[in-house]
């Protein structure tokens, strides 16, 4: 895995906190590397942008605020990678569906990024969300509505605000 940063600074930064990774100028080469040592590593480094190489393969920034939606009684949904659930590795987000459908396709194709299956090229383009790379494996706080492992994301949205707006009265409508 190879992540390209800003500067050779944010790299180094980086890459004094990890392990087995190699450094050119801006870009860290990494083998064989638990992800939430990665996170952390780049989390404690306060690196804000890493820049994606189509022909590397490399992960989207890690963001100053915890991306992983906790909130209670608020319409959120699980979003999994299928190229990573079909390895046999649970991976995915929490992700509140009450924002705009842009905001939840960032998310995705955030948590995509940092899939662990090496061999796959993470997913940032509108593509492979129509690709359906990924599905809702689970959701909380629905009120009753039902969503498909395929929903339109841009529906998942528009429910949820509509849910959050009226409350179970829409629900149940």
């Amino acid at each position: 895995m190879n992540i390209i940063f800003d500067s050779e600074q944010d790299a180094v930064s980086v890459e004094e906190q990890l392990y087995n990774t190699e450094r050119l100028n801006n870009i860290l080469f990494i083998q064989n590397i638990d992800l939430r040592a990665l996170n952390l590593a780049i989390s404690l480094a306060q690196v804000k942008i890493v820049k994606r190489n189509a022909s590397l393969r490399c992960m989207l920034p890690f963001p100053s605020e915890e991306r992983e939606y906790t909130d209670e009684d608020t319409p959120k949904i699980y979003v999994a990678c299928l190229s990573a659930y079909n390895a046999g590795y649970l991976h995915g987000l929490w992700i509140d569906a009450t924002r705009d459908a842009i905001d939840i396709e960032d998310d995705i194709k955030w948590m995509l990024s940092w899939s662990p299956v090496a061999d796959i090229e993470p997913c940032v383009s509108e593509a492979c969300l129509k690709d359906m790379e990924f599905a809702i494996h689970d959701y909380e706080f629905w009120e009753g509505i039902e969503l498909s492992e395929y929903e339109d994301i841009e529906t998942v949205s528009e429910l949820a605000q509509l849910l959050e707006e009226h409350g179970k009265s829409y629900a149940v409508y």
